[in-house]
């Protein structure tokens, strides 16, 4: 139905959602001010999604619950939920992380927040499987390569502590990277030709057909899936055409369908996208835009999407409502 607009009846059209054939709806909104985001096979690279942030150090250690209000620790999230955890099943529980290149843990990094905060976690690391090529480099180091990586293990591996291995699924390699689909494919062998497979614009592609990266074949259905599979990336819903995130969607469906749970970050910044971009009318995105901004894959309502609270300031963790958004 190519036309500028199309009418119903006023007595059906709360009954119709769209009407087809229509025309092609599968492109992106329309780019950002400044520069345009990068390929979704870049969601490891630094700067680039979602991302922690990092007030300064410290000057030392913080163990006690007064003070969660200000940082929260591991303490501070078992005391706000009740989360006293003791596995008991550990053969036959799973959970994973997804980490993607070049964003990587540092064992040491691991150890000392274990000295701190989960000593049972002394002398234990993730169990790494390499997806595509990935693996957890060291040659790039500080906040900006480490940050995301330390975290999500650190404090997912406290809270199911050291009695349930964790599996880290270190996805893509340091020259092409790796997308969300890259590592569903590895996951779920089906997904790799499923409605044609990956969009090499967005996706990486292996073996690396530019020479540099990993040569050895695609990662598709090699991989087992964990029962739950946490990712704390995410990308710009706006970034990416209806097709593509429709089609991941529906993978998510899939996976549910399996008894796998997944649990992605809603993003870092409020209503606003990566980068702080909101929506403008005319669906470029910029810093002044005024339409809320949504996350993906955050926004499937097959994932469980985690956002983010804080302690009230000079509240306590033993008040009825300590948290609020942030």
């Amino acid at each position: 139905l190519a036309c500028e607009a199309y009418h119903l009846p006023e007595r059906i059209s709360t009954h119709v959602d769209f009407v087809l054939p229509s025309v092609n709806f599968d492109a992106k909104l329309k780019g950002r001010s400044g520069s345009q985001p990068e390929p979704a096979r870049a969601i490891g690279q630094p700067g680039v999604g979602i991302s922690p942030k990092t007030a300064g150090s410290i000057s030392q250690i913080v163990t006690e619950l007064e003070q969660c209000d200000q940082y929260i620790t591991p303490i501070c999230l078992r005391a706000l939920y009740g989360l006293v955890y003791e596995p008991v099943a550990t053969e036959k529980n799973s959970y994973g992380i997804v980490e993607y290149t070049p964003q990587a843990y540092l064992q040491s990094d691991l150890q000392m927040f274990a000295m701190n905060y989960s000593t049972d976690l002394l002398g234990k690391e993730p169990v790494m499987v390499s997806i595509d090529g990935g693996y957890a480099q060291t040659e790039y180091q500080g906040f900006q390569y480490n940050g995301e990586s330390d975290l999500d293990l650190q404090y997912g591996m406290s809270l199911v502590t050291g009695k349930q291995n964790v599996t880290l699924y270190q996805t893509g390699d340091m020259v092409e990277g790796a997308s969300f689909n890259n590592f569903l494919d590895a996951i779920d062998g089906s997904y790799c030709t499923f409605e044609g497979g990956d969009d090499y614009t967005q996706d990486a592609q292996y073996p690396d057909p530019y020479g540099g990266g990993y040569e050895g074949p695609e990662d598709c259905g090699t991989v087992t899936p964990a029962y739950v599979i946490s990712t704390s990336y995410g990308y710009n819903e706006a970034d990416l055409t209806p097709f593509y995130t429709a089609r991941q969607c529906a993978e998510y469906a899939k996976l549910g369908l399996m008894g796998v749970t997944v649990l992605y970050s809603s993003g870092d910044d409020g209503v606003a996208g990566n980068g702080n971009y909101c929506l403008n009318p005319d669906g470029t995105q910029s810093p002044t835009g005024m339409i809320f901004n949504p996350s993906f894959p955050g926004t499937c309502p097959y994932v469980t999407s985690v956002g983010a609270t804080m302690v009230k300031p000079n509240a306590t963790v033993f008040q009825a409502q300590p948290e609020m958004a942030c």
